[in-house]
């Protein structure tokens, strides 16, 4: 992220055909330099990903890095 970026809308990939997104988080990989404000963190189950929204407050940039926990949709019964 850019810095002194405001209200960056960070996305997970999406869930593979078959699965569901369930949950998910962020990491800062590497070094720990920059501050960063979590503004939200959620997962969508419309774009089934999750999204993370974040400041970085911070005169670096930083690296932010979204994943998804995606889970097997049951097969309808029948």
């Amino acid at each position: 992220m850019p810095a002194f970026s405001r209200d960056q809308q960070l996305r997970s990939p999406v869930c593979p055909a078959g699965t569901q997104i369930i949950g998910g988080g962020y990491l800062q990989p590497g070094s720990r330099t920059g501050a960063l404000e979590k503004l939200d963190a959620y997962p969508s189950v419309i774009e089934n990903v999750f999204l993370v929204a974040v400041n970085n407050t911070s005169p670096d940039c930083v690296d932010l890095r979204v994943f998804a926990v995606c889970q097997p949709v049951p097969a309808p019964q029948g």
